[in-house]
C-alpha cells in the first residue's frame, strides 16, 4: 500500500499483460479464455519457452511470483505448510 515504486511496478506489468494479450489474441488477458492465458504466462514462467520481446513481460512475472510466495508462506496456512515440512 505505501511502496509507491512497488505499486508503479505492478501497475506496469498488468498493462504489458494487457497489450501482450491484445497483441497475440485480440483482447485484454482478462478476457482471454484458459487456454490462451496458459499460453501468454508459460511462455514467461519457463525459459524453454521463453520468446524476444517478452522480457518486461518475465520480469513481472518474476515480481508477482514473488509476492504470492512472500504471502502464502507467512499466511497461517503457509507457516503450518512449512513446519509440516520433513526436513
Amino acid at each position: 500500500e505505501y511502496d509507491h515504486e512497488l505499486k508503479g511496478r505492478f501497475r506496469e506489468g498488468i498493462q504489458w499483460l494487457d497489450r501482450h494479450a491484445r497483441r497475440k489474441h485480440g483482447r485484454i488477458f482478462r478476457n482471454l479464455n484458459y487456454a490462451q492465458r496458459h499460453e501468454l504466462l508459460d511462455a514467461l514462467a519457463y525459459k524453454a519457452l521463453h520468446r524476444p520481446g517478452e522480457e518486461p513481460g518475465r520480469e513481472f512475472y518474476k515480481l508477482v511470483r514473488r509476492y504470492t510466495e512472500m504471502g502464502f508462506y507467512t499466511s497461517k496456512v503457509g507457516m503450518e505448510t512449512l513446519k509440516n515440512t520433513p526436513e
